[in-house]
């Protein structure tokens, strides 16, 4: 690739406005009815598994081993930590120098706005809270060329620790479950390379007279230099580390949420969990509903039930907690980190921001009607 012109010639007329992001009162609808044809697929899914009842999952789940649960929940949280520090440098690239630790509380953020809203809008987001803590122009671009990089690159690392997994755990790579998904981690990789070859090869202007949509063609060629310079200028090996690392959590969640619940005729070695994690982690960039509901589900089930013959109610089970851990949890903490960025604001606030502001506001609206 040829290199082109440093991040601060990104442009920023790609950047939405905070409207476009979070869902207006016109696009509420939509939203809700998203949201709704998840729930109502993920109640499917349960209703139409032989032997599953919602009261003897949520027995089965009480009476898990509480430590491993939370051993699961930890290292899913410690994904999110390794999936800031890899997305902190990859923003350094750009120009960008964000703390570990405050990409990963938006990463957080991110996961729970899409665990809330179809289509993947929580890269947008991620994209928008750095731009509006950046002091430099162009940043919502370079963060935008960034996450499509990552994007790009992560099927990769999913089909290097899956394979990883599975020769620790000796299982073999000849199984039709384990073939598919590592055809489904193949094609998702062939996908993006296709993309990154059409951003490269398609000229703006056709881009621009294809799509209609105002300034695309100068949002082409923008998108382009972020990912061009991110793409030659971050460290591979560090990159690639923090990316193995980020999806072996993933697998280390499932693991344990399986050892956890230690149900009958539901015990899989290391390899088999990463593999019913890896293949929901590749459906999930498939986000037809918020945080792929009633999808992953069913192709988690799927390959727990056929692939490795978990009966059906012991599947059921441990997909319930398992999504309750990575689906669930997500919202709450979400939640507490935007709950807290609120407080800190209202603390750090000036001296006169309070009652009294709003009175003297409120008064001064009234002279102004009053005139």
């Amino acid at each position: 690739m040829n290199p082109g012109p440093g991040p601060d010639a990104h442009s920023d007329l790609g950047s939405p406005s905070r409207a476009t992001i979070f869902p207006a009162r016109s696009r509420l609808l939509r939203v809700l009815a998203s949201l709704v044809l998840g729930c109502v697929l993920v109640v499917l899914v349960y209703r139409t598994l032989p032997g599953f009842n919602l009261p003897g999952a949520i027995v089965a789940v009480r009476d898990g081993d509480l430590l491993l649960v939370l051993a699961s929940v930890g290292v899913y949280y410690l994904g999110f930590y390794l999936r800031g520090w890899r997305w902190s440098v990859l923003l350094e690239t750009q120009g960008l120098v964000v703390r570990p630790l405050k990409c990963a509380s938006t990463v957080v953020l991110a996961s729970g706005f899409n665990a809330l809203v179809f289509g993947g809008l929580g890269d947008l987001l991620r994209a928008y809270l750095i731009k509006s803590s950046a002091s430099r122009s162009g940043s919502f671009t370079a963060a935008i060329g960034t996450i499509v990089v990552e994007r790009v690159l992560d099927p990769f690392a999913i089909l290097a620790v899956l394979l990883c997994c599975l020769l620790v755990s000796q299982q073999p790579l000849g199984a039709p479950i384990v073939v598919g998904v590592l055809g489904l981690g193949l094609i998702a990789a062939l996908v993006g390379v296709a993309f990154i070859v059409a951003l490269r090869t398609i000229p703006p202007r056709t881009v621009a007279r294809l799509t209609r949509l105002p300034m695309s063609e100068v949002v082409h060629e923008s998108l382009w230099k972020a990912v061009s310079s991110c793409w030659q200028g971050m460290p591979t090996a560090r990159f690639f580390a923090l990316s193995a690392g980020v999806w072996l959590t993933e697998a280390l969640r499932t693991y344990f949420v399986v050892q956890a619940l230690s149900l009958p005729g539901a015990h899989l070695s290391l390899g088999q969990a990463a593999t019913v994690a890896l293949a929901s982690s590749l459906l999930s960039t498939i986000q037809l509903t918020p945080a792929g509901l009633g999808v992953i589900e069913a192709g988690a089930i799927g390959i727990l039930t056929i692939g490795f013959s978990v009966p059906a109610a012991a599947a059921g089970s441990v997909v319930l907690l398992d999504r309750s851990v990575a689906v669930a949890s997500v919202v709450f903490v979400a939640g507490g980190i935007l709950v807290k960025a609120q407080a800190a604001k209202l603390i750090n606030a000036p001296a006169g921001f309070g009652r009294g502001a709003l009175k003297r506001d409120r008064s001064r609206r009234g002279d102004d009607q009053g005139d």
